[in-house]
Formats: C-alpha cells, sequence, structure tokens
C-alpha cells in the first residue's frame, strides 16, 4: 500500500502530465517512488512521460519496474505497460523485444485492436508477412477505425479507476 505522501505526488504528477508539463510531472512521480518504491502506478506514469520526451531507454526501465510491481489481476494496467514497453522498445529497434511486449499485451486483453495493430507493424517489419495479415485482419476485425493509427500512432496511457 503506498503511503499518503506517495499518493499526493503521484496525484500531483497526474495533473502536471495532464497539462503536458513533463518535467515536473517526472519531478512528482520521482519522489511518488522514492516514498512508496514498490508501487508501480509513478512507474506507469513516468515510462509515459519518458516517451512523450523520446527518452525511450528510460521508458522502457520505468515500463519493466511498472510490469514487476502490479497484481497480476491489474490486467488492464498489465497489459498498458507491455503496450508501453513494447513501443519503447520498437522506438529502440529492439523489433523482438517489442514483439513479445505486443503478445503479452494480447494475451492479457485479446480484444485490443489496437495491440494487434501493433503487433502487425512489428511482424510486417521483421518479414513474418503471414502473422502480420493475420494481426492486421485482427485489428480491422475488432475495430476497423484503428487502421486509422497505422502511421504515427500515439501511444495511450491507462487512467487507473481507482489508487492502488
Amino acid at each position: 500500500m503506498p503511503s499518503q505522501t506517495s499518493i499526493d505526488h503521484w496525484q500531483s504528477g497526474t495533473e502536471l502530465s495532464e497539462r503536458t508539463r513533463r518535467r515536473d510531472a517526472i519531478d512528482e512521480f520521482t519522489a511518488a517512488i522514492e516514498s512508496s518504491p514498490d508501487w508501480p502506478l509513478p512507474y506507469f506514469w513516468r515510462a509515459g512521460e519518458y516517451e512523450d520526451l523520446q527518452m525511450y531507454s528510460l521508458a522502457e526501465a520505468d515500463y519493466t519496474r511498472a510490469i514487476e510491481f502490479f497484481d497480476a489481476g491489474d490486467t488492464d494496467l498489465l497489459a498498458e505497460a507491455y503496450a508501453g514497453r513494447g513501443y519503447s522498445r520498437k522506438r529502440q529497434g529492439n523489433l523482438m523485444g517489442a514483439l513479445d511486449d505486443y503478445t503479452q499485451e494480447l494475451a492479457l486483453n485479446p480484444t485490443s485492436a489496437i495491440g494487434y495493430l501493433d503487433r502487425s507493424l512489428i511482424h510486417d517489419a521483421i518479414g513474418n508477412d503471414d502473422s502480420a495479415i493475420a494481426d492486421y485482419e485482427s485489428a480491422r476485425r475488432l475495430d476497423p477505425s484503428v487502421l486509422d493509427l497505422a502511421k504515427g500512432q500515439p501511444r495511450r496511457r491507462a487512467q487507473p479507476k481507482d489508487v492502488k
């Protein structure tokens, strides 16, 4: 259970994040982590800030920490963390790592059209044509509008429903 100080810093960080004050948000998430180092949400949110600043190795590290600390029952947040780490790995050129993460995301959330699209793009990049087509078709079947995101899609960050 996070300390109240950690919760306060995390909430402040999310407010700063919403106002696109990235560096200030990072400072608040870091303070939350220092107060409650086993609480995954500040790592998760700080990873998103690093991602927005194109600091992908730091984002990957924080998504990894979040994955380690999320409860197995937090499947939505775990899926988002795998998706975020997959994106960070893809941006760093680690396509096999990204493929593994997108596969983990889909194991946790098999109805994620964006997850299938992400994985389709990786399969395409590494020459797995049949898998790329199958994942693309899965994305299209689940949500045809997601195909508009195929170029330059922004990553998404889950908004936790309640603090755990």
